[in-house]
C-alpha cells in the first residue's frame, strides 16, 4: 500500500497550494507559532493517502483541505489574542482553507 500511495500524482499547482497553506500559518495574525516545513511533507503524504483511499491516482485540492486539520492542529500555537478571544485551532485552520485560493486544475476530459 505504501508503494501505491507513493506513486499517487500531484500536479505542481497542488504542491503550490500545499506550500501556500502551510506558509499562511506563519503569517496568520491569530497564530503565534506556524507550521514547519515538516508539515508540508506530512500534508503531501496524507493528501496522497487520502486520494488513494478515495480510489484516485491523483490528488485534488479538496484532498489537501480535508487533511489539513489533521496535519496542522498539533503543529500550530495560537496567539494570546486568539486565546483571549476564545478562538480555536479548528476555526483558524478553517479560516486558512477559506483564505488561501484553491488552484484551478483545468477542465476534466
Amino acid at each position: 500500500m505504501q508503494a501505491q500511495i507513493h506513486r499517487i500524482y500531484i500536479k505542481d499547482v497542488v504542491y503550490d497550494y500545499i506550500l501556500r497553506l502551510v506558509t499562511a500559518t506563519r503569517d496568520h495574525p491569530m497564530i503565534d507559532k506556524g507550521a514547519s516545513p515538516r508539515a508540508t511533507i506530512a500534508l503531501v503524504k496524507t493528501a496522497k493517502a487520502y486520494a488513494w483511499l478515495q480510489g484516485r491516482h491523483y490528488v485534488i485540492p479538496s484532498d489537501v483541505a480535508a487533511q489539513l486539520p489533521y496535519v496542522l492542529l498539533h503543529r500550530i500555537t495560537l496567539s494570546m489574542g486568539a486565546r483571549m478571544n476564545g478562538s480555536t485551532k479548528n476555526e483558524i485552520v478553517a479560516d486558512l482553507i477559506k483564505k488561501v485560493p484553491v488552484p484551478y486544475l483545468g477542465a476534466s476530459k
